[in-house]
């Protein structure tokens, strides 16, 4: 089966159980959340990589900038979080998104396309994108 044709079906309980309506799922290795602002919350899940993994994306035109302003706040926010997170602001102009990322490494239990572990995988990322919500809410890039 395709990666495209396995997507749709994946993400649909991930999109129901994160907004609590109906939203059409895509064909991609990504479901996307807004929190507003130009920040989002991606819940990622690769079949080719078997990995999973949430990131808070800043995408604005000082993406820079406020990603600065959230890494004086790594400690406290890794600590709000429970876990290191991978901060990646790469060689990006301030126009372009940075990520903050926390990832599940490659597995048998975190193959998208292994439907044995499709509750656990759904579990695990509702969790990080909330955990991730929580840590940044508590420490917002404007303070």
């Amino acid at each position: 089966m395709k990666a495209e044709d396995i997507y749709p079906d994946y993400w649909v309980d991930v999109i129901q159980r994160r907004v609590k309506k109906q939203r059409a799922p895509n064909k991609k290795n990504a479901c996307i959340f807004s929190l507003g602002g130009g920040f989002y919350l991606y819940a990622r899940a690769s079949i080719r990589k078997k990995f999973m993994a949430v990131d808070l994306e800043i995408s604005v035109k000082n993406s820079r900038y406020h990603f600065k302003k959230l890494e004086k706040n790594k400690k406290a926010i890794e600590a709000s979080y429970g876990q290191v997170l991978h901060w990646d602001s790469g060689t990006v102009s301030d126009a372009q998104s940075v990520f903050i990322t926390s990832k599940k490494e490659a597995g048998e239990r975190t193959d998208p396309a292994n439907k044995n572990y499709r509750e656990e995988q759904h579990d695990w990322l509702i969790k990080q994108m909330e955990r991730m919500a929580h840590a940044f809410d508590s420490h917002p890039p404007t303070k």
